[in-house]
């Protein structure tokens, strides 16, 4: 007996050594070929890990409770029971064991479980009880590492922690991890020698599937540049499905790594000669991102996948854009590298799901919807949300999300809703629909979208904007709290940004008292979504390589390899030659834009009407800019003649500067009782043109909706709005009454072939 136990330990220490150096696959296996009893509180624990790093929790379940009752103070049985029960979703289990720990907390680590359990569940008033100790336990090195991620992904939905205090928690987790693998950092890099072909891109991660990651990321992998670019993917495979083999056959290398420990990955990315090794996950499940603290490549990025800094000090840089991080570098242990747009490029596509019409014009109530993950919701979201349900009359809510499944976390959302008045007849709570495209049909019945605070939406924002939806988002400091206020305003939509929760309220109130114009607004969202960058994967990983290859030289000082050399020099050859600009309605001289205006003078370059350039032939420009020209022409036929027009003389790709007078704004201007009478007499001749000659009449007016559905249907795409486009001195810039008058739209000319950038699948 005695020996029989002894091999018993004997195997969980080879089992708990495999564990800890993260092949959990191998110690799965060789526990697999173990055909002996398991009854020593060793084995039983090393068994229950063993199956629960596979995901197979019943199993795990059965192990480590066997394990409990053998040893209930055991801290790491305690952990990876409760570990077990929350990710199956056995909530009521999962409490019980809380409520048995919370009587007797062991350590730091069993306090933040406890945390974990009240957040996890929406308890979130019990959750604050242990908040403050937890969060300083983090700080001061007092948890473990290994379950600081788990910690770290909470505090993006925190309202009442800071900036600086995220940063040291990850700080804690990236400098543990550093520290222990350090010491197998290469000497050398072959990749830095091998410079004559092409760039060598690695992605890194355990999403290669139908996740989000996976459907932003399948379509920008398979978009690269192959002779430019050597793309491998090292994938961590959980789980396969038709986007993991849609990514297997669109990279050059795909490498499943789900056997291999962080350091044995690492080994391998530095033989592969990685140039560029891209980390997808951050501190979320089945991360690999531990594998970059080894330094296997010269230059490491992290990108998509986790909204916060990793912490970790051996990762160069980190990819966002300007709205997402306006201000925020002294939050991240990497440096920001930003896209010259979006971060995200959106993978799905919902074109066949969308309502033409909003809900409310047949239901005659607002149905506002949020289906946003449930640790995304906290106590302020649920009471602001219902004060609009107070102020919007007859009002009604559907939330959706995984865990509305549990009877438990539905009542415990239900009873913050009562807290404030809102009776469950106005709720509509639901759990995971199996189909994807059953959540694209759920926005049918969904007149405005809700977004959560501080975190918000991603994809759900894509979602609901991309079948038109608008979102109402809430902007803060942290990149968490701005990717919503990303979305808007790369696809050109502002009308639904608040920066103050009153400012929240009453944009909520305002929209919902305009059905008709809800279905107005569902069509443009549509429209300025499909013709954003965020759904077109050419130009957006076109920006991506650039930003790469800047991120190669910067960290390097070397040269690209070869491939991308010989590709500059073509650039920099083209771009030696003459690029013609055309300045439609020009009274500014530069000595790169061609003028053209009807009036004929000493700075005119070209003399004719702006729906008339037949004298140029077609692809002449390489730009394009008017400022207040487009009202002039009627909406019925000329403004679609002159679009087309102007596309036609545009190059494949060239861009389209277009001001008008923003509609929106001197509407409400006019409106303004308290403006004096000949201001608002201004207001209106800006509408309506100063009528001074035949050329200074209006016949339109344009919000950004309307114009960039007009552009959209002339064959432009990737249109955005700007504040300022930075070239001339002249009405764009304009301003009245402390408001800029001008509605500032950048567009570019479809390149050859190209359609609207849906995905292939």
């Amino acid at each position: 007996m005695q020996s029989h136990t002894k091999s018993q330990n004997r195997l969980a220490k080879q089992l708990g050594k495999l564990i800890k150096n993260g092949e959990t696959l191998k110690a799965y296996e060789r526990l697999d070929q173990y055909d002996g009893e398991i009854s020593s509180l060793e084995l039983l624990l090393e068994a229950g890990k063993c199956h629960y790093f596979q995901g197979q929790y019943e199993a795990a379940i059965g192990y480590l409770k066997h394990a409990y009752r053998m040893g209930p103070r055991n801290i790491e049985i305690r952990q990876m029971l409760w570990s077990s029960y929350r990710d199956s979703r056995k909530y009521d289990e999962m409490l019980a064991l809380t409520e048995e720990i919370s009587r007797n907390i062991l350590s730091p680590n069993e306090r933040l479980m406890v945390f974990r359990s009240y957040l996890g569940v929406c308890d979130w008033h019990k959750a604050r009880q242990y908040q403050k100790q937890i969060i300083q336990s983090g700080i001061e090195g007092k948890i473990l590492s290994d379950m600081l991620p788990a910690l770290l992904i909470e505090t993006c939905a925190l309202t009442d922690i800071d900036q600086t205090s995220v940063l040291k928690l990850h700080r804690k987790f990236g400098d543990a991890v550093v520290k222990t693998r350090m010491h197998n950092k290469p000497a050398a890099y072959p990749a830095k020698q091998n410079l004559g072909g092409r760039l060598k891109v690695a992605y890194i991660s355990a999403d290669f599937n139908f996740h989000p990651v996976g459907c932003f990321i399948n379509q920008i992998i398979s978009t690269h540049l192959r002779d430019k670019f050597e793309v491998y993917c090292y994938a961590h495979l959980a789980r396969e499905d038709m986007v993991t083999e849609h990514i297997r056959s669109n990279v050059d290398h795909f490498i499943d790594v789900t056997k291999l420990s962080d350091a044995e990955l690492a080994v391998r990315i530095h033989a592969d000669g990685i140039h560029v090794a891209i980390d997808l996950g951050g501190l979320t499940t089945n991360t690999r991102v531990a594998a970059l603290a080894h330094c296997p490549a010269p230059v490491q990025i992290t990108y998509l996948g986790y909204p916060n800094t990793t912490g970790i000090s051996t990762i160069d840089y980190r990819i966002t854009d300007h709205y997402a991080d306006e201000n925020s570098d002294d939050y991240y242990v990497e440096k920001l590298i930003r896209m010259p747009q979006s971060f995200i490029c959106y993978g799905f596509d919902t074109s066949g799901f969308s309502s033409k019409t909003t809900p409310a014009t047949t239901k005659g109530y607002i149905t506002f919807g949020s289906f946003n993950h449930v640790r995304k919701l906290n106590p302020e979201v649920i009471q602001t949300w219902c004060e609009i349900l107070h102020r919007v009359e007859g009002s009604r809510l559907i939330l959706k999300a995984k865990d509305f499944a549990s009877e438990m976390i539905r009542n415990n959302v239900m009873r913050e809703f009562e807290a404030h008045g809102i009776s469950e007849d106005r709720l509509q709570i639901q759990g995971f629909t199996e189909r994807y495209e059953d959540n694209f049909k759920m926005y049918n019945d969904v007149d405005i979208a809700l977004d959560t605070f501080p975190y918000n939406g991603t994809t759900t924002t894509c979602d609901a904007l991309s079948t038109g939806v608008p979102v109402l988002t809430l902007v803060g400091q942290s990149h968490a709290q701005r990717v919503s206020y990303s979305i808007l305003k790369n696809i050109g939509y502002e009308g639904s940004i608040a920066f103050s929760k009153d400012e929240y309220i009453e944009k909520a109130v305002e929209l919902s008292q305009n059905p008709a114009g809800l279905s107005i607004i569902r069509f443009c969202l549509i429209t300025l979504f499909k013709h954003s960058i965020l759904r077109n994967p050419q130009l957006f990983t076109k920006q991506l390589e650039a930003l790469i290859c800047d991120a190669w030289v910067d960290k390097t000082g070397l040269p690209l390899p070869l491939a991308l050399r010989e590709d500059a020099a073509e650039t920099e050859n083209s771009e030696t030659s003459a690029a013609r600009k055309l300045h439609i309605g020009g009274r500014e001289v530069k000595p790169e834009w061609e003028i053209f205006d009807a009036i004929p003078s000493d700075i005119v370059n070209h003399i004719g009407n702006a729906n008339d350039l037949s004298r140029f032939e077609d692809h002449t420009f390489e730009a394009l800019y008017s400022s207040h020209v487009l009202e002039h022409f009627s909406y019925q036929e000329e403004l679609s003649q002159v679009l087309a027009e102007w596309n036609r003389v545009l190059k494949p790709g060239g861009c389209i500067y277009a001001s008008v007078p923003d509609l929106d704004v001197l509407c409400e201007l006019f409106l303004n009782k308290e403006l004096a009478p000949q201001d608002r007499y201004m207001v209106m001749r800006m509408m309506f043109g100063g009528q001074v000659d035949a050329y200074d009449f209006h016949k339109v007016g344009y919000n950004a909706e309307i114009l960039a559905s007009f552009l959209a249907q002339a064959g432009f795409e990737n249109i955005r709005m700007v504040s300022s486009f930075g070239l001339f001195n002249d009405t764009s810039n304009m301003e009245f009454a402390g408001k800029r008058i001008s509605l500032n739209l950048v567009a570019e000319k479809k390149l050859p072939g190209e359609e609207s950038g849906e995905s292939e699948l």
